[in-house]
């Protein structure tokens, strides 16, 4: 499904192996990503803090303010 997608959205706020050895499959191949993750998290492993991410309060509120600013980004590769 990777090799076929147009863009890769992933959720780190979690370290979960499988989640960054799919990142990278998606780097080494090329494809746009964009990283969610909880802004209470501490930080970002120095191996993907680069990339783009969108950082969300996990609330009510945050809700849209995440569906925002990915419908956004989304829309900035078009």
């Amino acid at each position: 499904s990777i090799q076929e997608c147009t863009l890769v959205i992933a959720g780190v706020t979690p370290n979960n192996a499988n989640v960054f050895y799919e990142l990278g499959y998606a780097h080494g191949i090329g494809k746009p990503t964009i990283l969610l993750s909880d802004r209470k998290r501490d930080r970002l492993p120095f191996d993907i803090s680069g990339f783009r991410t969108i950082f969300y309060d996990n609330t009510i509120g945050g809700k849209g303010v995440v569906e925002a600013r990915l419908k956004m980004h989304l829309e900035s590769l078009d």
